[in-house]
Order: structure tokens, then C-alpha cells, then sequence
């Protein structure tokens, strides 16, 4: 997962403010920081509504479903267009480019409020990699 600008202010200062008891971009409230030690920036917890204080595994799930493989995903109902799967049929060399993947309505538990769930559904056939990148 990669983040490449801020995200929305008010929100971002909010979702500060529930988890670290105050808005501010320090210590363990910083963009880059991980207070709960699971790999995961803040701005990535947040971009993907999961906890910066919980240790989270992934920030997408994974499922085969009828011969479909699925990748699942929360993100913010505020900046949709600011997320991008992308893939690759080679980790070590890339390039990751764009996925002509449809992004689709998912669902999953019930999310936290502003965010909503997304899917990609893809037909296993040779060797694909994915990811969702969020630039807020």
C-alpha cells in the first residue's frame, strides 16, 4: 500500500483525535508512524479504516469464490477516485501498471462509518500480482 499525498484534513484531524486523543501530526498521531507495530502507516490504517492502535495482518482480503479470486478492500467514501489497483506479472522486475480489473461494490462486516467496501473479481490464469495503492 502507498500513499503519496495527505489526506482530507478535517477527516484525517478527526480520526486523529478518536485514536490518539488529539488532532495533532506528531508522535504516534504522525502520517508515518506505527504505533501498533503491524507494518502499517497511519495514513495507510486510515486510507484503509483499520485501527493504528490494533495490529492489523492486511489491509486487503483475499477469497476464491466460484473459480473468481477475489481482493476486497475498505476505503474512505469521501476520495474515491483516489485509490488504484494496479498489477504485475513479476514482483522482482514490474512494472506495475494499471489493472483493467473492475472495481466493484464488495461487502464484508459492516465498515466504519466513511469508509465502504471495494472488489475486484479475476479469473485465475498465469501469474498475477495485485495491489491497492491509496494517494489521499
Amino acid at each position: 500500500v502507498a500513499l503519496t499525498a495527505d489526506p482530507p484534513l478535517a477527516a484525517l484531524e478527526i480520526w486523529r483525535q478518536n485514536y490518539f486523543g488529539s488532532p495533532a501530526n506528531t508522535g504516534n498521531g504522525a502520517p508515518g508512524a506505527d504505533p501498533d507495530g503491524d507494518g502499517w502507516s497511519n495514513n495507510s490504517e486510515f486510507a484503509f479504516g483499520t485501527s493504528p492502535t490494533v495490529a492489523t495482518p492486511a489491509l486487503t482480503q483475499t477469497a476464491t469464490v466460484g473459480g473468481q479470486f477475489l481482493i476486497s478492500w475498505l476505503q474512505r467514501i469521501d476520495s474515491p477516485s483516489a485509490y488504484t489497483v494496479q498489477e504485475t506479472a513479476d514482483l522482482a522486475t514490474g512494472p506495475w501498471v494499471p489493472s483493467a480489473a473492475l472495481v466493484q461494490d464488495g461487502t464484508g462486516p459492516v465498515p466504519p462509518a466513511g469508509y465502504e467496501w471495494k472488489q475486484i473479481s479475476v479469473v485465475p490464469a498465469g501469474k498475477k500480482f495485485f495491489r491497492v495503492t491509496a494517494s489521499l
